[in-house]
């Protein structure tokens, strides 16, 4: 589990710094073991931990470790913790269980290296705590042995445990002194202070010194308990010395108070925040909500730096937040891909790359955080990581067994694509294409992208066709191809292309998803008419679509030609236009019903109905009323509130007539219906109460 919080060179105080050929059991070989026993789950292997149950479901995991943590061999138990580890990195409870197992068992270097492995990446508070604990007994056990060793006298043996201790407490409250929950972790550091040997009036010195500057740190940080704090550091100043005190209170006043109403303004978005329990997969609930969004707020919160401190212990605060989200929302892609943006944005590329491989750890088959991990890389030049991902997913997704295997294996295919054409030339990318072309049940967007590629990126027209060529031989029979190979030819402006492309295409193709197709080609025969173009040809195309859908009343009659007139935005509003128009409403939105849905192209004439257009024909009686009374703009927009604007704003009301003003007594003197320019309707109305 890579590092990426800062420390002074991954040193930590206490935990033995031993280099060993052999390769640690709990990194390189248990990794390996998990891999194995996951591929077991599916038998009956005597001996080895099976997982019972959907292994995406967090309850399955917990029975899982519970089963681990009964079991007699040490071996079992310790392969069951670091799969269980593997699944739940930052799951400090679990982490204390397995060190408990091995300090059980006096493996004490399996705790250290779990310490080492833990405390730098998972910013829990008990963990450090527990760091503290093994620590104080790991010094107290060398002292004892050096006292039967005799090897230096107690007093020598008790400045050195103290010295010892007091450098492991800087260590932790140097890594997490600043979390708003650390205010036992102070409190440890100012009694364990209070309780050091001083032989000398020197020493003493050192030891209120020290004492001072560890109460003056600790009031003037954001946590709990901090007014106690203060006033504990005020009776400490007190009873040193009056004069002295008042200056020294009046000193640190202002940054305590600072403290004080930062420390509330945190408390307040912790409130509800939950974070000691194991993540789950997302369900989509309003609580999993909730808490996704209480979790971004403290991250942004902690963004806007309310300290003011430098950069360095920003990003350290900043990190421990979202390490802290991370141990609630391991699941949630969103909340890596920010954290590693966070450390690119400190010009720390070491750092997002180490985030994205955990994220990758944890997600592995989350295609949107793969490509995303992958562009990191590429942009700091590591392209052979990124390579690794793109065919790691490759092989991922080769195996998996859902119906949409084909639109995930493109979609991985054709971003490996874009990547090696970036970083590899044409060469490579053409030769991912050949391959690609080897998996029979490949969307067709691979060819559409691969065409693309070459036309716009390595200018190669031809090559672009005939690659539409290739895709149109495997894709006869899909419209969506067909649209996307009719808008190519358009943008490239190969009209003369079109006529022999409709006629093989239409051909092969049911009549309902054919529609789109003899709607792309009437669109352009309606602006090859408009510049200049053959009109028999436009008609000749009409004719043969009322033909195949004799039941779409928008082709046939006036209505079939309107469009002809109104492109380009042109305006048809005359007072019998307007009428025919309104009387025909219905049928000039009529949906297109067909098995070619979801066509986005550019090129899709207005005509064509999506969602939105059957929301519109759907649409509350009053609403078809309001439109049939305004100028009738005939391209729908696929949007009720915008198509009413559209006609509003081409609506022409007459010039509103000037009116003469009101006399100043004009409610007394219309109350007989006598002068005044103007009606005043509330007076007609009193009036026509006064007469009842």
């Amino acid at each position: 589990m890579a590092d990426t919080s800062p420390s002074n060179g991954n040193t930590i105080p206490g935990l033995e710094e031993t280099e060993t050929k052999e390769e640690s059991p709990t990194e390189a070989k248990l990794s390996e073991k998990i891999e194995t026993e996951e591929k077991k789950d599916s038998g009956n292997t005597a001996g080895a931990l099976q997982l019972e149950g959907d292994p995406e479901e967090t309850a399955t995991w917990t029975k899982f470790i519970k089963t681990a943590k009964d079991e007699a061999d040490i071996e079992i138990k310790r392969a069951g913790y670091e799969r269980f580890l593997h699944r739940f990195p930052f799951s400090s409870k679990h982490w204390i269980e397995y060190m408990e197992i091995e300090l059980k068992a006096l493996n004490f270097d399996h705790v250290e290296n779990i310490l080492k492995r833990t405390l730098l990446s998972c910013s829990s508070m008990v963990l450090w705590e527990y760091y503290l604990k093994y620590t104080k007994e790991k010094l107290e056990k060398e002292k004892e042995a050096n006292k039967v060793s005799k090897s230096e006298s107690e007093e020598e043996l008790t400045m050195q445990h103290q010295e010892k201790l007091r450098e492991a407490y800087d260590f932790v409250l140097e890594n997490i002194g600043f979390a708003i929950s650390s205010r036992k972790l102070w409190k440890d550091y100012i009694a364990f202070l209070g309780t050091m040997r001083a032989e000398t009036q020197y020493e003493a010195g050192q030891r209120m010194t020290a004492l001072r500057k560890t109460y003056q740190k600790a009031v003037a940080t954001p946590i709990h308990g901090v007014e106690e704090l203060w006033r504990e550091y005020q009776q400490f100043e007190n009873q040193l010395g009056k004069a002295t005190a008042d200056k020294l209170i009046k000193e640190n006043k202002q940054k305590h108070d600072e403290a004080v109403a930062i420390y509330k303004e945190r408390k307040s978005r912790w409130a509800g925040v939950r974070s000691e329990t194991l993540p789950e997969r997302f369900k989509g609930t309003d609580k999993e909500k909730s808490q996704l969004n209480k979790w971004k707020a403290l991250i942004e919160y902690e963004l806007s730096n309310p300290e003011k401190v430098s950069a360095s212990l920003l990003k350290k605060r900043v990190r421990f937040v979202y390490t802290q989200a991370l141990s609630v929302l391991q699941f949630y892609p969103e909340i890596w891909y920010d954290f590693s943006m966070f450390e690119a944005s400190g010009n720390d590329p070491m750092s997002a790359e180490a985030v994205f491989d955990r994220a990758l750890s944890t997600l592995p088959y989350c295609m949107l955080l793969s490509f995303a991990a992958c562009d990191t890389y590429e942009r700091h030049g590591n392209f052979n990581k990124a390579r690794n991902i793109y065919e790691g997913l490759l092989k991922t997704v080769a195996k998996d067994e859902s119906p949409n295997k084909g639109e995930r294996l493109t979609s991985v295919y054709v971003q490996y694509q874009r990547f090696l054409r970036r970083v590899d030339g044409i060469n490579a990318a053409r030769q991912l294409f050949k391959r690609a072309r080897m998996h029979g049940n490949l969307s067709y967007k691979m060819y559409v992208a691969s065409a693309e590629m070459e036309y716009r990126v390595n200018k190669e027209e031809e090559v672009a066709f005939r690659i539409f060529e290739l895709g149109l031989n495997k894709y006869k029979n899909n419209a969506k191809f067909a649209l996307k190979y009719i808008e190519f030819i358009r943008f490239t402006n190969s009209s003369h292309k079109l006529l022999n492309f409709f006629e093989r295409t239409v051909s092969n193709l049911d009549a309902k998803d054919a529609y789109p197709i003899y709607q792309e080609y009437r669109k352009f025969c309606s602006e090859e008419v408009a510049n200049g173009g053959d009109l028999a040809l436009l008609e000749k195309v009409e004719k043969r679509m009322r033909e195949v859908y004799p039941e779409k009343e928008n082709l046939h009659g006036l209505l079939s030609i309107a469009d002809r007139y109104s492109s380009e935005g042109l305006v048809l509003d005359s007072l019998d236009d307007s009428a025919f128009f309104s009387r025909n409403m219905k049928a000039a939105l009529q949906p297109v019903v067909s098995s070619a849905i979801n066509t986005t192209s550019s090129s899709m004439p207005a005509q064509e109905v999506n969602e939105n257009t059957v929301q519109l024909q759907n649409a509350p009686e009053f609403l078809h009323k309001l439109i049939s009374a305004l100028p009738n703009t005939f391209r729908a927009t696929g949007s009720q509130v915008v198509d009413v604007i559209n006609r509003i704003q081409l609506l022409q009301l007459p010039p509103r007539p000037t009116s003469k003003a009101l006399p100043s007594s004009g409610f007394k003197n219309n109350q007989g219906g006598g002068q005044g320019g103007s009606i005043d309707i509330y007076a007609n109305r009193h009036r026509k109460k006064q007469r009842n």
